[in-house]
């Protein structure tokens, strides 16, 4: 873990970015908008504090089934994203 949650972008930022595109984004579309947005390897932090890259981020909001794959893109579960 390199960066601190001082300079590490909340995943909230990555999911209004899945959320934005309505009809899903790929995953290499993601990353395309994170660098477009943030720079190269950005850093990212959930509500617990961890520290996350793109690909980890990823892995646990797919995980915790705040995002899911429909026909081969990213969309938003919004029903399991927390309202903070």
């Amino acid at each position: 873990m390199t960066a601190t949650t001082e300079k590490a972008i909340h995943a909230h930022s990555v999911m209004d970015l899945i959320f934005a595109a309505e009809d899903g984004i790929t995953p290499e579309e993601l990353e395309r908008q994170v660098i477009g947005h943030y720079g190269e390897d950005p850093r990212f932090t959930n509500c617990s504090e961890l520290i996350f890259t793109l690909p980890q981020l990823l892995t646990f909001l797919l995980q915790r089934g705040k995002v899911t794959f429909i026909d081969g893109k990213l969309a938003l579960n919004s029903a399991r994203v927390c309202d903070h």
